[in-house]
């Protein structure tokens, strides 16, 4: 005994861990023909189920003990990238004191099963991103099944948003446009990742025609050689414009994020620009706007109030700890004096722009500040992301939102005074600027006349809307 014990001290003391593994294996596989050739199949199956989720500990411990050696350290090696995990989420996650140190064999878990193990089930807002997982072609869309109800069982993505200088950009593809297919393969409810990202790729499209009699109908349309997916940075003030219609300058504004350092700067020369041109109204796009800084956010919103709201509270931040941080309307000379301002959100608008949204609708007043659209995510929640040194990232919530007087945001923060939902008008997704796009069209009609336009013919208001699948299978990426 003591000799065989010897041995292996030898060989562990000789091999690294990944011979010592691979010994091990060999073993366990030539004890497993033995075991093969003498047990009933019905007696190894339960076996092997009894011992499925011991087998990966037994040969862990097996070669990091080797007859008394100590050899924590080569177990502290094998699973370092975790344990930087677990350390970082026990030091920074809201809710810490309720993670549960995983067992020794959990350690052995890839980053992002295991990080995925450590959050509360109720978190939908913390994630994992690597090199690979942060690639983009660059295009939002809503999934949807035909909506024109020709082919019940195909499913479409119309294209919403295309990112400047992105892959799908540079491919020409555009917002408006429908794919159906991609290198061949229909895309799915359930199985669109392959819009999202991957290598060059052929993006097949279709679009809706309407016959002689006036039917609705599906033609095939151009298709797309796409570069790999990369990664991609949004753009921040992807728009502005200025439309003059009966007599009145409205301003109009596309911001997708709220970008620290860069946002408010850009966001300032465009009003000053606007304040010397006599505009009065504004429209703020904040449909894709994903969030950004908290900070740079309030920012923005001071640059539409005077002087008097300096040091007003906005929201107040905070972390798991207890810990609370103000953010407050810094003092500012007045950028824009606004007559009315209109923003547009939906379920897409989330955390710094639903901030945004709420501070000038709750300082400025309802009836200066319009909301447009659909309730906002109601993302109340702050993630924080932590660069690993092993090739990944993890973004988890560290804090939670609250109003000035401690209630946590949410979407019922905003008054929506209109709700339009873009995917209603099957002609409605023309380009963001153009003054016939669904939202922006209501948005500017509404300005000018107190309410929304009553359409031409409500009789036929069916056949002039998608017939989209409900909200729970309607994803908006």
């Amino acid at each position: 005994m003591n000799g065989g014990c010897g041995l292996l001290k030898g060989l562990t003391t000789k091999l690294d861990y990944k011979q010592i593994v691979l010994i091990l294996y060999i073993l366990f596989i030539h004890v497993l023909q033995i075991v093969l050739n003498r047990v009933s199949s019905h007696i190894l199956i339960e076996m092997m189920m009894k011992l499925s989720n011991h087998i990966i500990v037994i040969i862990a411990l097996l070669f990091l003990v080797a007859c008394g050696e100590d050899r924590t350290h080569e177990y502290l090696e094998l699973t370092e990238d975790n344990q930087w995990i677990y350390s970082k989420m026990k030091e920074n996650y809201m809710w810490s004191d309720s993670i549960v140190r995983p067992q020794a064999k959990e350690f052995f878990s890839n980053n992002s099963a295991f990080y995925k193990k450590l959050l509360m089930k109720y978190d939908h807002t913390s994630y994992f991103s690597d090199s690979a997982l942060m690639t983009s072609y660059g295009m939002s869309f809503a999934v949807m099944r035909d909506p024109i109800g020709i082919k019940p069982s195909n499913t479409y993505a119309l294209v919403l948003f295309v990112e400047p200088g992105s892959p799908a950009d540079d491919a020409g593809i555009e917002r408006g446009m429908w794919i159906d297919a991609v290198n061949g393969n229909s895309i799915t409810t359930s199985k669109y990742s392959m819009l999202e990202r991957g290598n060059a790729s052929t993006i097949y499209t279709s679009r809706i025609d309407i016959d002689d009699e006036g039917n609705y109908l599906w033609q095939k349309a151009d298709s797309f050689e796409i570069a790999a997916s990369r990664n991609l940075e949004s753009t921040s003030l992807y728009m502005d414009t200025v439309y003059n219609i009966q007599d009145r300058n409205i301003g109009y504004i596309v911001c997708n994020r709220f970008s620290e350092g860069t946002t408010k700067e850009k966001l300032a020369d465009v009003l000053s620009r606007y304040s010397s041109s006599s505009v009065k109204d504004i429209i703020i796009d904040l449909r894709y706007n994903s969030g950004g800084s908290l900070k740079e956010a309030v920012e923005c919103a001071a640059l539409f109030l005077p002087s008097s709201f300096a040091g007003k509270v906005v929201c107040n931040v905070e972390k798991g700890s207890g810990e609370i941080t103000s953010y407050c309307f810094e003092h500012e000379a007045q950028k824009f004096n606004a007559r009315e301002i209109s923003i547009i959100t939906t379920s897409a608008t989330q955390g710094a722009a639903e901030v945004f949204a709420i501070a000038l609708q709750r300082t400025l007043g309802s009836s200066i500040v319009n909301i447009f659209g659909m309730p906002t995510a109601g993302a109340n929640m702050v993630t924080e992301k932590f660069d690993s040194p092993y090739g990944f990232s993890i973004n988890p919530v560290t804090a939670q939102i609250y109003t000035e007087e401690n209630i946590l945001i949410t979407s019922d923060e905003l008054l929506i005074h209109n709700s339009i939902n873009e995917l209603e008008n099957i002609h409605s997704c023309r380009p963001l600027g153009n003054r016939q796009e669904y939202i922006l069209y209501n948005t500017i009609y509404y300005m000018l006349n107190g309410s929304l336009p009553i359409p031409d013919d409500e009789n036929n208001k069916e056949s002039n809307t998608i017939r989209y699948i409900p909200r729970d299978k309607a994803y908006i990426l």
